[in-house]
C-alpha cells in the first residue's frame, strides 16, 4: 500500500503525482513520481506499521528541476512517507 503524507510550507511544496503514470508496479518495482520546489532534498521513509514511530530511510532524492522518481522492490506491508527540511 502506498500512503503518502504531504505537506506544504510557505516556501517549499512537495507531493506525489498519483495520476501522471509514475505510480505503480513495473518489473517487481514499486514506484512513484515526486514533484515540488526545485532542489529540495527528499527522504522517502518506510515502515511496516504506520502507527509506530519507527520509520527508516528507504531512499534520499533531490527534486532536480522539481521532479524525482522513487522506486524499490515490492515488499509486503510497507508504508511510505516523505520527509524534507
Amino acid at each position: 500500500m502506498v500512503r503518502v503524507l504531504s505537506k506544504k510550507t510557505s516556501q517549499k511544496r512537495v507531493h506525489v503525482e498519483p495520476h501522471d503514470g509514475g505510480l505503480g508496479v513495473t518489473n517487481g518495482q514499486l514506484g512513484f513520481n515526486i514533484t515540488g520546489t526545485s532542489n529540495i532534498v527528499i527522504v522517502v521513509e518506510a515502515s511496516s506499521d504506520p502507527s509506530t514511530s519507527v520509520w527508516t530511510p528507504a531512499q534520499t532524492l533531490t527534486l532536480t528541476n522539481g521532479l524525482s522518481h522513487f522506486s524499490e522492490p515490492i515488499l509486503a506491508n510497507r508504508f511510505y512517507r516523505l520527509h524534507w527540511p
